[in-house]
């Protein structure tokens, strides 16, 4: 019976394009993307190298301004149809995993999250990277668990696009090869991943300018001055802000005695806290059902690269990303 999660599209759809048409001002990173996309080609093309993402995103606003026109809305459909499609994603990812039940719950979280609603209205690259990757991962389980070649073709599609659109793709690839290693599975993929390095060299070229050498470096930005005050407690305070802010968004993001005693005489706190409580039972009650082969594959996608993402580039873990 398809009406639970057709109940939950309708729901999740309903959240995002609420406020597409409220013609709300842009903030500074949408500002950037905005005005990069009315560019013209070869213009726009100079300013996508000077930017800190692939050029998936914004290529996708370029095309949808000269279709579309200069309205406010025009620039956040991408996202906003990228999160809606993100629901039926995680529902077909969370029933290929666990079973349907726990695919209508994964869903119906991502469906109602105030952080993936208010990713869905900005013009920036957040919400398609997650389809993307997410998508990645359902073809990646679906080549890893069938014979039909198909799914490796979809995979190898996927996940080019996503290291067109966010770097942190490269690093899931990374992960998702170290799964591959602890089931001794490496080499059934060897030639997919070869490919996907191929065609993903001139994304990986502009990875590497975009990190070390450009005026927007990272490395020279940030990561040096936040790298010495890391501690292993600041890595799982990272991590655990991570699953705080996807299930309650980024509003409640101050922790000191005196936004506690704000925070506290609101209602929507003690919601956003009990969201985030049945986020996390949901998840381990997930992984304490799953076979070895699902614990596996959930610690290498989410775990382990948030892990490392909190050691490498501390400022990404942050409360918006």
């Amino acid at each position: 019976n398809p009406l639970g999660i057709v109940l939950v599209i309708l729901l999740g759809t309903l959240l995002r394009i609420v406020n597409l048409l409220s013609d709300k001002a842009f903030w500074d990173d949408e500002l950037f993307s905005v005005l990069l996309a009315r560019k013209p080609f070869w213009d726009f093309l100079y300013g996508v190298v000077a930017d800190t993402h692939p050029p998936g995103h914004l290529l996708l606003l370029h095309f949808f301004h000269s279709v579309l026109g200069d309205a406010n809305w025009v620039y956040r459909l991408p996202s906003v149809l990228a999160a809606c499609a993100l629901i039926i994603v995680v529902f077909l990812l969370a029933r290929e995993l666990f079973e349907k039940s726990s695919a209508l719950l994964a869903s119906f979280l991502v469906a109602i999250s105030p952080f993936f609603i208010q990713l869905s209205n900005e013009a920036r690259s957040y919400s398609l990277a997650t389809l993307v990757i997410t998508f990645m991962s359902y073809s990646f389980m679906k080549s890893l668990r069938t014979s039909d070649t198909i799914w490796y073709r979809v995979y190898l599609i996927s996940a080019i696009l996503g290291v067109y659109i966010d770097h942190f793709a490269w690093i899931w690839l990374f992960m998702l090869n170290l799964f591959l290693v602890g089931k001794k599975m490496f080499g059934r993929f060897s030639q997919i991943h070869i490919r996907i390095f191929l065609y993903g060299l001139p994304a990986l070229g502009l990875t590497v300018y975009q990190v070390l050498f450009s005026s927007t470096s990272i490395i020279r930005s940030v990561i040096y001055q936040q790298r010495a005050t890391q501690s292993y407690f600041a890595i799982v305070r990272k991590i655990s802000a991570v699953l705080w802010h996807a299930a309650t968004g980024y509003g409640y993001s101050g922790w000191s005695k005196e936004s506690l005693s704000i925070y506290s005489a609101e209602p929507w706190f003690w919601v956003a806290v009990a969201a985030y409580a049945s986020f996390l039972i949901s998840v381990i009650l997930a992984v304490l059902k799953a076979r070895k082969e699902l614990s596996l594959f959930v610690f290498f996608s989410s775990i382990a690269p948030m892990a490392l993402l909190s050691i490498l580039f501390p400022e990404v873990l942050e409360a918006r990303y």
